[in-house]
């Protein structure tokens, strides 16, 4: 992405300056081990230590923002005047504060995605008393949006096998469905609520294609829970809702889109009648505030729309953030994620700077883990917004958008594969991170990265998530280059692992859609592109981890089963059971001629030859966000988690 300059100045000031050490990195030399050694472990502290966000809301001069994989999930609240966190509550278990809500500027709601069955998944925070309770379980919803009617009814949206508006009363924790008005979605992030109505916005930004629906907004009656479709066809083909606002007496709509860019559109709440739209240059439109009589709102930079005039206008700024906006004073002030912090931009001059929200007071916590890779004595830790850098001399933080998935050093330089359509990075010690390589946008969700010096090529296996499917990119990292296969699997399956022998590219295939084919392998040539074979191994697992050695493939599959390829007679010829340690989408690694592997719970060696499977670590309990990973030095150092920390087996 190429507006990488103009926000270097707000990773300034939200960091502070400074540079991380350059240190000279060659490409090692193969040496193999003569089999399974002996480990010894160091615990090298946290992973990624931040806080990363999901949300944010302003409730009179307090923007409160929440929290993305820590534990416990939490909120902040961020006094606007003196740019300081004032205020703070711990929630419980999840992985995201994605929805946040308020009622008469004394109640703030909390919505989390990522808790399990017995968890809550909404919280009550009561600004008056500062006294925090968890309301009544909705079972089996991912909470991505809340919402409060006028007379304190809570309503709550998500993820959920046919995504319905879920309405609570705070006061009794009565709980009922009022509607589902698109069943064929897999997710619902848009909702806004009046006296009479609530709009509900849904779509297949996760897990699309097939019969998934796309993008839908609809007016459902309070009273009845009669559902009328809003969305003209042209905005209705987008794939997803990702975000609407009522606002005075109208309702504003931004979509996510897919090869083309996301809709901007308003409607009237008199009649439900559509009064302006335009397609922006973003991908996806999100969180709306009025300020001054305009309406202001995030699609890749700060919009604004006057709705007397009619007239739609990009404003000259940085990348604001898209998890919430607020106004205060003549300020809109953003959540950014990619920099964890709250962006100030002052309507009037334009001005526009940021706040580290750990700088300000937020209780930085340990983040899921989210990819990892080590050489010449520097481990990278991926997590959301930024990758840890450990070294002998401590641990400095390197800015990177969104979620570098997966991660590889080739020659002293770090190559990530970065969600949420940001392609790949790459970063030089001394220098900055950078993108390198665009995919296209739909192209979303990097899932493994594979350098194959046979062909010098990074294999890059990724997920398409708004359509279903994925592909793999062949990238030339000098010409800064790809060349897609799209859609190599069959029944939309798409890459979760990838290894590569020669001119060849094995994929191994996952699927997020119950019933759909998953577990297949692929074998495409770099040099065409073209899928020469595919595997049904017949265990209707995806397949998480992927390596090629001595002329076999060996696999394994999220739920721990172990199977060895020959990829010249197409047959398998050898399985196994791993059980709990090898299951949660374990990876495989080669690291001096031998194979291991490494899950949330263990590591565990591979025998190229008898196959046999030995465990070295076990009782991790690893906390990932995208899967575990394992990382693997130039000396035969092993690299993985236990619970969120970094830890190093020595041998």
């Amino acid at each position: 992405m190429t507006e990488l300059s103009r926000r270097s100045a707000l990773r300034l000031a939200a960091l502070g300056a400074g540079a991380l050490a350059t240190a000279a990195a060659v490409r090692p030399a193969p040496a193999e081990a003569a089999g399974p050694r002996a480990f010894t472990v160091e615990d090298l502290g946290p992973g990624n230590t931040a806080y990363p966000l999901m949300s944010g809301l302003l409730v009179g001069d307090t923007f409160f923002v929440g929290s993305r994989n820590l534990s416990p999930t939490r909120a902040v609240g961020y006094h606007v005047p003196t740019r300081k966190v004032t205020r703070h509550k711990d929630f419980g278990a999840g992985n995201f504060v994605q929805g946040l809500a308020q009622h008469n500027g004394e109640i703030l709601y909390a919505g989390i995605v990522g808790t399990k069955k017995g968890e809550p998944n909404l919280w009550k925070w009561d600004l008056r008393t500062d006294e925090v309770t968890a309301l009544p379980e909705v079972v089996g919803l991912e909470v991505r949006s809340v919402a409060v009617a006028p007379d304190g009814t809570l309503y709550a949206v998500g993820k959920e096998a046919q995504p319905g508006i879920h309405e609570i009363d705070p006061a009794t924790g009565a709980h009922r469905v009022l509607a589902v008005p698109d069943p064929g979605a897999t997710q619902a992030r848009g909702l806004s609520v009046t006296a009479t109505h609530v709009y509900f916005g849904a779509g297949s930004n996760l897990s699309g294609g097939g019969e998934a629906s796309g993008a839908s907004v609809f007016a459902v009656e309070r009273a009845t829970g009669a559902a009328r479709s809003l969305l003209p066809a042209e905005i209705a083909a987008d794939p997803a809702t990702r975000d609407l606002e009522v606002i005075g007496d109208r309702l504003y709509v931004g979509t996510e889109g897919s090869e083309d860019k996301g809709w901007f559109a308003v409607f009237s709440l008199a009649d439900h009648t559509l009064e302006f739209s335009v397609r922006t240059r973003s991908k996806s439109v999100k969180t709306f505030v009025e300020a001054g009589g305009l309406i202001y709102f995030d699609a890749d930079g700060l919009c604004s729309y006057d709705p007397v005039a009619k007239k739609y206008r990009e404003i000259s700024a940085p990348d604001v953030g898209g998890w919430g906006l607020g106004h205060l004073d003549g300020t809109i002030v953003a959540a950014n994620s990619e920099l964890e912090a709250v962006v100030h931009h002052v309507i009037a001059t334009g001005a526009t700077d940021a706040v580290g929200l750990v700088a300000a007071g937020a209780p930085a916590g340990a983040q899921l883990g989210m990819s990892l890779a080590a050489r010449n004595g520097r481990v990278y830790v991926g997590g959301n917004g930024s990758i840890d850098l450990h070294t002998a001399q401590g641990v400095a933080k390197l800015r990177i958008p969104a979620e570098a998935k997966d991660t590889v050093i080739i020659d002293g330089t770090l190559y990530a594969g970065v969600y949420n359509s940001q392609g790949i990075w790459s970063y030089r010690p001394g220098g900055e991170a950078r993108q390198i390589i665009a995919l296209p946008q739909e192209q979303n969700r990097p899932q493994d990265v594979f350098w194959n010096p046979a062909i010098d090529r990074l294999l890059v296996g990724i997920q398409c998530d708004t359509k279903g499917g994925g592909s793999l990119a062949v990238c030339d990292l000098t010409g800064k280059t790809a060349k897609l296969t799209v859609d190599p699997l069959p029944d939309l399956q798409f890459p979760r692992a990838v290894t590569g022998e020669g001119t060849r590219a094995y994929l191994g295939g996952d699927n997020p859609v119950d019933g759909r084919a998953k577990g297949h392998i692929a074998c495409v040539d770099t040099t065409t592109g073209q899928v020469l074979w595919t595997l049904d191994p017949g265990f209707g697992q995806g397949i998480s981890g992927l390596v090629s050695c001595g002329g076999k493939l060996f696999c394994l599959t999220g739920k721990g089963k172990l199977f060895v390829v020959d990829p010249a007679t197409r047959q398998v010829v050898h399985t196994a059971d791993l059980g709990k340690p090898g299951a949660g989408n374990a990876r495989l690694i080669i690291s001096k001629g031998q194979i291991y592997g490494g899950g949330a719970e263990a590591v565990f060696h591979v025998d190229k030859r008898t196959y046999a499977v030995t465990p070295l670590v076990t009782g991790l309990a690893g906390q990932w966000y995208s899967g575990p990973r394992i990382a693997a030095d130039e000396r035969g150092a092993l690299y993985t988690f236990r619970n969120r920390n970094l830890i190093k087996l020595v041998p």
